[in-house]
């Protein structure tokens, strides 16, 4: 393996390899194995990229306590020796976790990389307030003192490095980003990322995320059945405040539930309620005066019936649903 021999020639470094499962027909990809710098751990079957990162790491505790800092590497050869040992040498003088971010606006990135990038990075922006320009980097240099909580982090396959980022920011750890070159040969055949059943499994990994989805979901189909029932009951009552006063009902009834499982079972706040309930309230109250006015501003001079006035509200509220995500987590509920 050119990267190991290049990193035994120009530096002092151990050097950790996993087999993960790969069989007797791989062991020719080895050949600096035979030095005392160089340590194979095997798994007889294929365990998953997280499972060994995991091995790798339980290793060096047990075996390796001098180590400063440690950097894991991807197998498939994309990653320069030269950015390897920057990225070690930069976490050893910050003591921060260094992450190797590509450039993905070159055209030689593959597709397939450029896709998994570009959605999960969004994901991490805007939901999740964490800048990282490169979520899915195999090059990532970690203080050895964080070698504890990484062996802690649930996950055994790709979604385990995504669970670190997620880790990692909700501790507190600062994460800084190297820019990195990427030696892409083949088109990226050697990558075993697959770009849809494993940006599955990394956002599943995202479970707030999903609960939350799961909340707003409920809470929008209990909103807008009461909503058209509302909207029929009060159009011959309230004439053109119909629509808001059905709109204001059904959102009554729906934030209790909404709040109610957001509190215990979403973010799991151990701020009081009464403070959170205000917070929730005035952030409904914000969306909620956005709504009414968005929905008027269409139903009322277009006279859209009861049918396609909900489905204009529902186009409303998706629009609304990333912001209050992003606002109940951090303003309403503090987690």
């Amino acid at each position: 393996m050119k990267t190991v021999q290049g990193i035994l020639e120009e530096s002092d470094a151990g050097v950790v390899i996993v087999d993960d499962g790969s069989g007797a027909h791989a062991q020719r990809h080895f050949p600096a194995c035979g030095t005392e710098r160089v340590t194979v751990l095997t798994h007889e079957s294929n365990r998953g990229k997280g499972r060994a990162l995991k091995t790798a790491f339980s290793h060096i505790m047990g075996s390796m306590p001098d180590v400063k800092a440690v950097v894991t590497m991807d197998g498939d050869g994309q990653h320069s020796v030269r950015d390897a040992l920057g990225i070690a040498g930069q976490t050893a003088d910050t003591g921060a976790v260094t992450l190797g971010a590509r450039d993905f606006d070159e055209p030689k990135v593959p597709f397939k990389s450029r896709l998994g990038n570009t959605v999960s990075r969004g994901v991490f922006r805007q939901l999740l307030d964490i800048g990282i320009s490169d979520t899915q980097t195999g090059l990532r240099g970690f203080p050895a003192s964080l070698l504890p909580l990484l062996s802690e982090v649930p996950g055994e396959r790709f979604e385990y490095e995504t669970n670190v980022l997620l880790a990692l920011h909700e501790k507190g750890f600062a994460m800084d980003e190297m820019r990195i070159e990427t030696l892409y040969t083949g088109g990226n055949e050697s990558s075993h990322y697959r770009p849809f059943f494993d940006s599955l499994r990394i956002f599943s990994a995202i479970l707030r995320f999903f609960k939350f989805s799961m909340s707003s979901l409920a809470a929008a189909l209990i909103d807008n059945v009461l909503f058209y029932l509302f909207l029929v009951a009060f159009s011959g009552l309230f004439g053109l405040f119909a629509v808001t006063m059905a709109f204001a009902a059904a959102r009554l009834l729906s934030s209790v539930f909404n709040f109610t499982v957001n509190r215990r079972f979403v973010f799991r706040s151990e701020r009081a309620a009464g403070a959170s309930a205000a917070r929730y309230y005035v952030l409904a109250a914000a969306c909620f005066l956005a709504g009414a006015l968005a929905l008027n501003l269409v139903a009322l001079p277009s006279g859209l019936q009861a049918g396609t006035t909900t489905l204009v509200k529902i186009a409303i509220d998706s629009a609304l649903f990333l912001l209050s995500f992003r606002i109940q987590r951090k303003w309403v509920f503090g987690t």
